[in-house]
């Protein structure tokens, strides 16, 4: 094979594996918190798309373009996964103070038009310049480092995004260390890899180096941040008055020449008022969860005998300290009820500069006692940073029916009666089932018993019906098998759950029945082949590592979309259909 049909080849790879990948789309800025003096970066993404044109802004509340389009592309290969971006980038500019909206924007991609959810920001007027910023360096260029937050005057639990900022000019930059900086009486959380691009500040183009962090104040006070560090290698040009006199060493100064110089950057410190949670109004069951959240929950089954489950499934989605998210479900002082701990799970994310998360709360419940109707009210209390008040949310009562188990009747198999010692026992006989063989006449018999087809026919006969009357049995008691009709049913059930999803995967005021009927495909899938109640499914149900683990993924990806409600444009959508399919046609594989 020459060079050229391997590049051919090659080629041809390349596009097939991006033609079989899943398109993305999505829109991003580089900060959600800004001043005066200061641009924004405004980011489309396009993944795994053969043709995409720069995007459509929409309306701008408060800010102007200063440049852009600028577009890059590149790909990726991750152990022969090859995937390709496309970006659309704008610098923008605030012309005023306030929360301000970038609109929806649109972009076609092969074909589709996608569109893109708003975005706001926090602007606030310009910093004032300190003695400390920009510090110059020995050749004019400048070199400075600032701390900028969210937010200076928060409450406890509250986050806040904190900016570590290098800005330069006209110098080189070698090598830069991790910020080092004093954070005590916060909690921290690393935001991703450090930012490395250009800005619009002050009036001027600077190129930066940005380190993020998500904090949480743990105490009341004035909570003092930084200064922050940085131990930086610059490269700065070399006078063309101090070059050597050697003839060979660059006569005509046609190179440029640099040296290395180690400098150690300082910023400013940031103050941060943090103010204690107010008593007033606090709830009982507040445990500290500061932010905006929303509960949702639901009992199922409905109607149960008494002794068998019923799974109360409670699910919190938003934006804040989630991890001092505690759900009260309920459980304290109810009779009628064996109650079992819950299982909890979590899956928190940083975008756009603030904590996500979604947790969940599965717990059994296994009535003892047909007197019980309900199961009690989940609630859940949270301290509201912009309405700056305590916010209660509660679901349930869960009305429940809980019918007389049939293990619960009294059988009667026999019964004792006492006998006299020395006195001999008596039997009744309740029925006879075994009958005297009437014999013929002896010559009769003999002709019959020397006959040799008939004699096959009775030692053939008994054991063929016999085998017949079983298969027969068997058959009518496995469709009269609860058990049996679940599992055969299972797979068309959950295809047809799949179906009604698909119908309403472009609804965006569907999203809530699209996203059940996904979460019902499977979990009813699971349900009726293991032969286990509905609503008592997990990831912990299923014993594969792997396939645990994808259907712990996928279920968070669905929770997520049902929750938040603004989840999903179609195209997220596709993949959770697809990945629903897909995962649905695995269990089949692995459940027996």
């Amino acid at each position: 094979m020459n060079l050229k049909q391997i590049t051919l080849f090659a080629a041809f790879a390349l596009i097939s594996v991006g033609a079989l990948a899943e398109t993305k789309v999505s829109a991003t800025c580089s900060r959600r918190a800004i001043s005066m003096d200061e641009s924004v970066r405004y980011t489309v993404r396009v993944e795994d798309a053969k043709n995409a044109s720069a995007p459509t802004l929409g309306e701008m509340d408060g800010f102007r373009v200063l440049m852009g389009p600028m577009q890059s592309s590149q790909f990726m290969n991750n152990n022969g996964a090859v995937t390709s971006f496309q970006e659309f980038s704008y610098e923008l500019q605030a012309v005023k103070t306030g929360k301000l909206t970038i609109g929806e924007a649109k972009i076609k991609v092969d074909g589709k038009t996608y569109n893109l959810p708003k975005i706001t920001v926090d602007v606030s007027e310009a910093k004032k310049s300190s003695a400390n910023s920009p510090a110059t360096t020995e050749a004019g260029g400048q070199l400075f480092l600032e701390l900028d937050a969210s937010t200076t005057n928060g409450f406890i639990g509250e986050q806040i995004f904190l900016t570590v900022t290098l800005y330069y000019k006209d110098v080189g930059l070698e090598n830069a260390t991790q910020p080092e900086l004093n954070l005590n009486g916060f909690n921290v959380q690393d935001i991703g890899r450090p930012q490395q691009d250009r800005q619009r500040y002050r009036g001027q183009i600077y190129n930066y180096l940005r380190f993020q962090k998500l904090l949480i104040p743990m105490k009341a006070g004035k909570l003092t941040i930084g200064p922050a560090s940085m131990r930086l290698d610059i490269q700065i040009p070399i006078s063309n008055r101090g070059r050597s006199r050697d003839p060979f060493d660059d006569p005509f100064s046609f190179f440029q020449r640099y040296r290395t110089v180690e400098k150690n950057v300082v910023s400013e410190p940031l103050v941060i008022n943090v103010g204690a949670l107010p008593s007033k109004g606090k709830p009982q069951n507040f445990s500290g969860a500061v932010g905006q959240f929303h509960l949702e929950a639901e009992a199922t089954p409905k109607k149960v005998k008494v002794g068998e489950p019923v799974t109360l499934k409670a699910t919190l989605v938003g934006i804040g300290n989630v991890d001092q998210a505690v759900l009260e479900l309920g459980g304290t002082n109810v009779t009628g009820f064996t109650i079992y701990d819950p299982v909890v799970d979590k899956k928190t994310s940083v975008s756009d500069g603030q904590l996500k998360g979604i947790k969940t709360y599965s717990q059994m419940w296994v009535p003892v006692s047909q007197e019980v109707t309900e199961l009690p009210a989940v609630s859940f209390s949270y301290f509201d940073v912009t309405k700056n008040d305590y916010v209660t949310l509660t679901a349930g009562p869960f009305p429940l029916t809980v019918e007389k188990s049939e293990q619960n009747q009294k059988v009667t198999v026999s019964e004792a009666i006492p006998v006299q010692r020395g006195s001999a026992p008596t039997i009744k006989i309740l029925s006879q089932d075994i009958f005297g063989i009437k014999l013929q006449s002896g010559e009769e018999a003999i002709s019959h018993m020397t006959n040799k087809k008939f004699l096959l026919l009775a030692l053939v006969l008994p054991p063929v019906l016999f085998i017949i009357c079983a298969l027969i049995a068997f058959k009518r008691s496995k469709e009269e098998d609860p058990s049996f009709k679940r599992k055969s049913n299972a797979y068309a059930k959950a295809e047809a759950n799949l179906k009604k999803a698909k119908k309403l995967k472009n609804k965006k005021e569907a999203v809530k029945d699209f996203c059940a009927f996904l979460s019902a495909a499977l979990n009813d899938y699971v349900a009726d082949t293991m032969d286990l109640p509905k609503g008592s499914i997990s990831a912990d149900t299923l014993e594969d590592p792997a396939l645990k683990k994808e259907w712990q993924d996928l279920m968070n990806r669905i929770e997520m979309a049902r929750f938040a409600g603004n989840y999903g444009p179609s195209c997220d959508n596709d993949q959770l259909l697809n990945d629903a399919s897909r995962l649905l046609k695995e269990l089949r594989r692995n459940l027996k």
